[in-house]
């Protein structure tokens, strides 16, 4: 039962409305209603501030957004794993993706590209964090990994190659004062907070490009979108790569990075100890796709 009201409350928190997503569920908005206020006591917190105009997610809501989504993937994942242990494995391709890489410039047109290369082989998608991607792998939860990364030299029996090396560049709100000017002086930002996905490049012992960027101090933040929404809301800056879900988006306004190592590489990992013919070729299917 709690398994079917988080699945009910991602619903409400994704569409905003509990009319629509009754109707998304095949339940009345009434059933919807009774769900979350049951999950509302079961919790011993408020999900959502409602009103007669619109529908809102507390602060408790947004957390529990973001957890329980993670943890609705790892279902999935679970039982499409189960599903397929009666098929033959040598079919099947699990790959991880960092969630944050775009879905029009990677993930899409890679997926196409694997399916027309691999028309009988079946590809079990995972979208989650870096570290979380990572873990997987190392785990053996996943075959192969598509992710950015800069600590990818120190992962345990994981082999890796760089598809392509992206460059950085200072994001702002497209509404932002300091977005409204062709060229940006680095100067300028010495009075606003830098938005970081945690493990980007921060609290290092040795000299990093970052350490270089004007800012009054670095927040991080667990997620992409929790990054582009306080641009958005003119709260900072971020430097990103544009292969980053939304971050060239007409919202939003670049700059160049004057630094020559402030660039990412988008890599390809996959174990050691996997001597797999199959996978070996999607693998190299895909430095193609990237290199060619």
């Amino acid at each position: 039962m709690l398994y079917q009201r988080i699945n009910y409350f991602l619903e409400v928190a994704n569409c905003l409305s509990f009319s629509e997503a009754a109707k998304h569920k095949y339940v009345s908005q009434q059933t919807m209603s009774w769900q979350i206020s049951c999950l509302e006591k079961e919790l011993g917190v408020k999900l959502f501030v409602r009103s007669t105009r619109s529908v809102n997610l507390t602060n408790a809501g947004i957390i529990l957004r973001d957890e329980f989504t993670k943890i609705n993937d790892d279902i999935d994942m679970a039982i499409s794993h189960v599903k397929t242990l009666d098929k033959d494995d040598s079919a099947i391709v699990s790959i991880g993706f960092f969630d944050g890489l775009s879905g029009t410039k990677i993930i899409k047109p890679l997926l196409n590209y694997l399916m027309q290369e691999f028309p009988n082989v079946k590809f079990d998608i995972f979208m989650s964090d870096m570290s979380t991607v990572r873990n997987y792998l190392v785990d053996g939860r996943i075959d192969i990994s598509i992710t950015t990364a800069d600590d990818w030299a120190q992962w345990p029996n994981i082999t890796s190659t760089i598809l392509k090396s992206y460059q950085f560049e200072v994001i702002l709100g497209a509404n932002h004062p300091l977005a409204q000017q062709d060229q940006l002086d680095l100067n300028q930002l010495h009075n606003l907070s830098m938005f970081a996905l945690p493990h980007a490049g921060i609290n290092r012992k040795a000299p990093h490009w970052q350490d270089f960027v004007p800012r009054k101090d670095i927040i991080t933040l667990p997620t992409l979108n929790n990054i582009l929404m306080n641009l958005l809301c003119l709260r900072g800056f971020a430097c990103l790569i544009n292969i980053f879900e939304g971050a060239n988006s007409a919202e939003y306004k670049t700059y160049p990075l004057p630094f020559e190592d402030a660039r990412a590489d988008l890599l390809c990992a996959d174990r050691k100890d996997l001597d797999n013919q199959l996978i070996n070729e999607v693998k190299h299917a895909i430095i193609k796709f990237f290199q060619s």
